[in-house]
């Protein structure tokens, strides 16, 4: 684990990046755009591999770079050899997409790649306390959280998977909804994949008020960071900053561009979704020698995924 860090200014500055999908001509755009930001911290949100071609290239690197990283639902479902990833199909081209490429990939990763995958956690907590002079950047525990909901998802595990003790959805949702959250100033980073819940709960622009007012209850936490629906969003709900950072290796923003977060925690929560070109010929060029399917390469060509 991280030591716990001071800064100099009155902010911290931290960098999240989330679905790689194993596009390393991505992460290396991405990684020195984030070089140039100095930033005290970089964070990963899960998927490190899937649909891309290099997905033992994405893992070690980001293994050589200490980058903190959750697991993502593709990152389970290869590590695990799940059947399916957990992912949203909406047509039949979609589906063979998905079949193609969790079989690529699960053919493609070794094994020393796979066991890592499976140690990532679900969660990734920072406290930042606001200091007279300093602030300090601190690496929590979950179990050192109050009221944290057990993460689970149903095509995957169930309930009595992760906590033996709880028997129903809706007895989890009553135990450990409204958490208490931190001070005025004070700042509790939460970093999953897909919700506070659900490996692969989408989290969208279009996204409920209700649901979202539902989810920061599931937290003691007044920043909830995620990935999974590629899709970059900021909002702020009931006091509590959900901020979806993207995609580096598969975005669907309509260009190739990879995106990721800065976010600067102060005495406010700024965020600015930062967008890097990479060399896209040369992943379309890797694909088609792999036998990706074209619908796929189409998607990284252009960045529209309908």
């Amino acid at each position: 684990m991280q030591q716990n860090k001071r800064f100099g200014g009155k902010q911290v500055n931290i960098a999240v990046i989330a679905d790689i999908h194993a596009n390393a001509e991505a992460l290396n755009a991405v990684l020195r755009d984030i070089e140039s930001q100095h930033p005290d911290l970089v964070l990963c949100a899960g998927d490190l591999v899937g649909y891309g071609p290099r997905p033992n290239e994405v893992v070690e690197k980001i293994i050589d770079a200490k980058i903190p990283a959750v697991m993502g639902n593709y990152d389970d479902a290869v590590a695990n050899f799940r059947l399916i990833c957990g992912c949203d199909y909406t047509s039949e081209t979609a589906q063979a997409v998905g079949e193609f490429s969790i079989r690529f990939t699960r053919e493609t990763l070794e094994e020393k790649n796979k066991a890592h995958l499976r140690s990532l956690p679900y969660h990734l907590f920072y406290r930042i306390d606001k200091l007279p002079q300093l602030p300090a950047l601190v690496p929590l525990l979950p179990e050192s959280l109050p009221g944290l909901y057990p993460m689970y998802d149903p095509a995957f595990d169930t309930m009595e998977d992760k906590a033996p003790q709880i028997r129903s959805y809706h007895e989890a949702i009553e135990r450990y909804a409204n958490p208490p959250k931190p001070a005025p100033g004070e700042w509790l980073i939460h970093v999953f994949h897909g919700s506070p819940r659900r490996l692969n709960e989408y989290l969208r622009m279009n996204t409920p008020i209700e649901e979202l007012r539902a989810l920061v209850k599931l937290t003691p936490a007044n920043v909830m960071i995620c990935g999974h629906s590629h899709q970059t969003f900021h909002k702020l709900i009931d006091g509590v900053h959900i901020i979806n950072v993207g995609s580096v290796g598969k975005p669907k923003q309509g260009n190739p561009n990879a995106t990721y977060a800065l976010i600067q925690l102060g005495d406010a929560v700024a965020v600015t979704f930062r967008e890097v070109a990479y060399d896209v010929d040369t992943v379309v060029s890797e694909m088609k020698g792999h036998g990706h399917p074209q619908a796929l390469i189409d998607i990284i060509r252009t960045g529209i995924d309908r």
